[in-house]
């Protein structure tokens, strides 16, 4: 029986871009009062190998609502021979525990840009981005976005049958 070779995932950060940030100093935040919340776009192109992981932070204070501070950072990954690990049916197939690895870099890059951005206000003491579990939060927001993009592919069929 043969021994099939799972393919190497081979990659390298090829761009890391602050797509933005914003803070609101007017507002007086309690270090036990703020809520944290992510987002993520997930794209890939296998023409020109790469994926790219645009990941968000969102602090809002909980009693007002009011996002306070914003951040959002964008990695692009080369990915060699991305279109490698399409299979039959034009499906990307990925090795185990790889996107993850992926999103947990992506992460750190906008933990490290985020915290740059706030040293120096008033916030700096007080804003952390914390330690997650990277499957977890990854998975999480993986299934956020393609509930998104159902939604979004619905409402375009909804606008198409009232033409």
């Amino acid at each position: 029986m043969e021994n099939k070779e799972e393919k190497q995932f081979g990659f390298a950060i090829e761009r890391i871009l602050d797509t933005g940030f914003f803070i609101r100093e007017f507002l007086k935040v309690e270090e036990d009062k703020i809520k944290v919340g992510y987002g993520m776009k997930f794209l890939f192109d296998t023409d020109n190998d790469w994926i790219d992981y645009d990941i968000s932070a969102n602090f809002k204070e909980i009693s007002s609502d009011i996002t306070f501070v914003f951040g959002s950072v964008l990695t692009r990954f080369f990915v060699k021979d991305l279109a490698g690990f399409v299979d039959d049916k034009k499906n990307i197939v990925f090795p185990d525990q790889s996107l993850e690895t992926l999103f947990s870099i992506a992460f750190t890059h906008m933990r490290a840009i985020l915290s740059k951005n706030i040293a120096g206000s008033k916030y700096s003491n007080i804003i952390m981005v914390p330690v997650i579990n990277p499957h977890k939060v990854f998975n999480e927001l993986l299934q956020m976005n393609i509930e998104n993009a159902k939604k979004m592919q619905d409402e375009l069929n909804n606008k198409k049958a009232d033409l």
